[in-house]
């Protein structure tokens, strides 16, 4: 194993958001050690498990009272998408693969607090990030080849 090898999971998780970023807009997980490390991580039962339940509290935030201190989700945005994040929990918590593209493109819904789950006003905009998550997560996207 090389030394890059060696280090690529903890390169991976340091440079998480730009990993994940470039794994959902479609990089090739063979493309570098770092990318394939990220993208064993995204798809183990673990992380999956941890971004379902990220989901779920994104889902129960729509029936809790704002409070202040932190970002809230757009609870319109999550109550519009409400059954598209059940039907992601679901296939998160089911033992069928996914794609790594997938997985990154929900943990930057999940996460980014400038992101559509936060942002988004009405819904569309995540919307359309949930159903392209479910489609790169049944891999119905193709990698493309980038720069890493």
């Amino acid at each position: 194993m090389s030394a890059a090898q060696w280090f690529a999971p903890l390169r991976a998780r340091l440079a998480r958001r730009a990993v994940d970023t470039a794994l959902s807009e479609g990089c090739d997980p063979a493309a570098s050690p770092r990318l394939a490390a990220r993208a064993r991580q995204l798809t183990s039962r673990r992380r999956r498990y941890a971004t379902a339940v990220a989901l779920e509290v994104l889902i129960h935030a729509i029936d809790r009272p704002p409070s202040g201190g932190h970002v809230r989700p757009s609870r319109t945005a999550l109550a519009f998408n409400r059954d598209r994040m059940l039907d992601l929990v679901s296939v998160l918590c089911s033992p069928r693969p996914v794609y790594a593209r997938g997985m990154a493109t929900l943990e930057l819904v999940v996460r980014d607090g400038t992101g559509p789950a936060y942002a988004d006003r009405h819904g569309e905009w995540l919307a359309a990030e949930l159903v392209r998550a479910r489609r790169e997560l049944d891999g119905e996207t193709r990698p493309v080849r980038c720069a890493e």
